[in-house]
């Protein structure tokens, strides 16, 4: 059985910008309208964000339509959401969830269904 979670990550831009930016990498897996959800509130529960980027697309065999979307997006926020508003289930940080090239996040999804 595959179970329904959410893995993020965070990297700190030190550019010489006047302000620090920060990039958040989400890993959600679930049901695809929950997914779109689950995105929509952690989007609007943080300040000034960037395009979201969708980075890929999984969809797992044999679980009854489940997904993983790996999304990311930048801002000038250290801060997450409470995600106990937000979701109810598992919620961690991953430090393997980071920028891979299209098509590259094969061995991190196996990853996260170990998880």
């Amino acid at each position: 059985m595959v179970d329904r979670k959410i893995r993020w990550n965070r990297f700190t831009d030190t550019g010489e910008q006047e302000r620090m930016r920060y990039t958040y990498y989400f890993a959600v897996l679930n049901e695809p309208r929950e997914i779109i959800r689950i995105r929509e509130r952690i989007v609007n529960n943080i300040l000034h964000v960037d395009e979201v980027m969708e980075l890929d697309y999984f969809k797992i065999k044999g679980s009854n339509g489940l997904g993983c979307e790996i999304f990311s997006f930048s801002t000038d926020s250290p801060n997450l959401p409470d995600f106990s508003r937000i979701y109810q289930g598992d919620v961690r940080q991953d430090r393997d969830l980071y920028e891979r090239k299209m098509g590259n996040w094969d061995a991190y999804f196996e990853k996260l269904l170990e998880d």
